[in-house]
């Protein structure tokens, strides 16, 4: 089944309706090497960040609600 530009400009806009972006700045080598670690857990690079950015979430607020 070909891909129709009604397609792209549906997904395009689902997307948009339901998602944030973050434009992410690395310093040079930073992003092959999170390639190589998210295509060692079979992942995208956006749900390996993803990922990373939930687990620190959870972790920190795990530590916050033990102080109080």
């Amino acid at each position: 089944m070909a891909v129709t530009q009604r397609h792209i400009d549906y997904a395009n806009q689902y997307i948009k309706e339901k998602y944030d972006r973050i434009n992410l700045t690395l310093p040079k080598g930073y992003k092959e090497r999170i390639q190589v670690e998210a295509e060692k857990l079979n992942l995208s690079v956006n749900a390996y960040i993803a990922e990373l950015i939930q687990k620190d979430i959870w972790q920190r607020s795990a530590r916050d609600n033990q102080k109080d």
